[in-house]
């Protein structure tokens, strides 16, 4: 509406300098001038209409993708358009965002109902038993749930075995990243279930502390010669 606004206005001013006999030097003036405010007013209006038609033409996402932006927030792609692009959250609100700001900002990309997720998660446990061991019970635990896709198949590794507890790395994939929650909570607990059933449990970060004692020097007093207080 503003465009269209501004567009009929800059046409009445045109035709009104015209009808008074102005010279071409002072209707370029005032066509100017009018472009000019115009510009200045619709500068954030302009912006996004830009940044929409850049998104357009590279298709970072598309309706149907879940984004997560810069601070943190989650939603699928309901609508893009030349000034705004709307995200519905989980919560079912919408979040409007302006094509201006989505196009300075990064953001993540967690594709939609149609692409592959996957995610890893990282186990911790005690490095009193063998990792063979642990391995064996991971997969076991993970092969054994549903959400989690067959094929490829989960993939289990050591992560990190230079602190204590050591660190377990669990690799899964999903259909997509919307079953990627109910398939978390059924990987988490066939994990724990697993464990507790062979008397394992996941650990906790273990924190060393050393204790040194320090003997301390107690000085004897000096004694003192009776003739020197005389």
């Amino acid at each position: 509406r503003i465009a269209f606004y501004g567009i009929f206005v800059l046409a009445g001013v045109v035709t009104f300098l015209v009808a008074d006999g102005r010279t071409p030097k002072e209707l370029f003036v005032w066509t100017g001038a009018t472009a000019a405010v115009l510009a200045f007013v619709m500068q954030q209006t302009l912006g996004d209409l830009f940044s929409g038609l850049s998104l357009t033409i590279e298709g970072p996402f598309k309706i149907g993708d879940w984004l997560r932006l810069e601070d943190g927030t989650e939603g699928q792609v309901e609508d893009i358009n030349w000034r705004a692009t709307r995200l519905r959250k989980w919560d079912k609100t919408v979040f409007v965002i302006p094509n201006g700001r989505i196009a300075r900002e990064s953001f993540i990309n967690l594709s939609g109902s149609q692409y592959i997720f996957a995610p890893w998660y990282s186990v911790k446990v005690s490095n009193d038993y063998p990792p063979s061991l642990i391995i064996a019970l991971l997969e076991q635990a993970v092969r054994g749930c549903d959400i989690p896709m067959r094929d490829p198949a989960p993939v289990i590794r050591i992560l990190d075995a230079s602190t204590t507890p050591y660190t377990y790395m669990v690799w899964v994939q999903f259909s997509n990243y919307p079953m990627m929650f109910a398939g978390r909570s059924e990987v988490y607990s066939a994990i724990d279930e697993t464990l507790r059933g062979a008397g394992i449990e996941i650990s906790a970060n273990i924190q060393e502390i050393r204790h040194r004692k320090i003997e301390a020097i107690q000085a004897e007093a000096p004694v003192l010669d009776p003739g020197s207080l005389s």
